[in-house]
């Protein structure tokens, strides 16, 4: 049976327990009742959270159930929030440095051609202005609604130049090359579930993981060094 929570064993009938799905070790592994008489023998008396019982029988006092149970921490743990990945933080900066260009020469453009367009037909063909030049060009009436129109349009070339600005198929070679690197990797046998996470392990020289091949936290610690028949844990020696 799978055992529903964290516990410690207070009576015991031959309990073996297989942890695989918390060590990744498949071997069975013996529960013992620690008393006053063998609790210095540091006996394993603990039972995991959702790892097997495959024999005996006995009684234990749940401890730690739901979040606080070690296989709750380790989903707790898996609930990371989405964060962006060094390349698209790139991405996203290149798209709003062109999207700011595009905007100032769109609001340029538009600037320039209305500025030229009320200079040349309106102000120098105003006929409320004496003309002594006979070669300068015949007068006409204001009329704002062709003017209204002109501008109307330079406004609508202003949005074309910032739409055209930014690369539409940008994120799709870049999805597109994210993907051909997984598959790269998976001939590695290096198994990668999010496709964005292939930029950072294709980066990567050396990958330490656990027996499992699972990624830790990426941090290492020596706990302990087994040498000539002797182990020493935190500079104490144990024969």
């Amino acid at each position: 049976m799978e055992v529903p929570a964290d516990a410690i064993l207070i009576k015991s009938d031959g309990i073996a327990c297989v942890e695989a799905s918390f060590t990744g070790e498949t071997e069975e592994l013996e529960k013992k009742v620690i008393t006053e008489q063998n609790y210095h023998l540091n006996l394993d008396c603990t039972l995991i959270g959702k790892t097997l019982v495959v024999k005996g029988s006995g009684l234990a006092v749940a401890v730690c159930v739901g979040s606080r149970s070690r296989s709750g921490m380790i989903g707790e743990l898996l609930k990371i929030e989405d964060k962006l990945t060094p390349l698209q933080e790139k991405l996203n900066a290149i798209v709003s440095w062109v999207g700011n260009i595009g905007g100032a020469v769109a609001g340029l453009t538009f600037v320039v051609m209305t500025c030229k367009l009320i200079y040349t037909e309106y102000i120098i063909k105003d006929c409320s202005i004496p003309v002594t030049d006979p070669s300068a060009p015949p007068c006409v009436e204001l009329t704002f609604i062709p003017l209204i129109k002109e501008i109307v349009n330079y406004f609508i070339v202003a949005v074309t130049v910032i739409v055209v600005a930014i690369p539409e198929g940008l994120p799709l070679a870049v999805t597109i090359s994210l993907a051909y690197s997984v598959a790269k990797m998976q001939k590695g046998n290096c198994l990668v579930r999010k496709i964005e996470a292939s930029e950072t392990m294709g980066g990567a020289n050396q990958i330490v993981t656990d027996k499992t091949g699972t990624l830790t936290t990426n941090k290492m610690t020596l706990r302990g060094v087994y040498t000539l028949g002797e182990m020493y844990i935190e500079a104490h020696k144990f024969d």
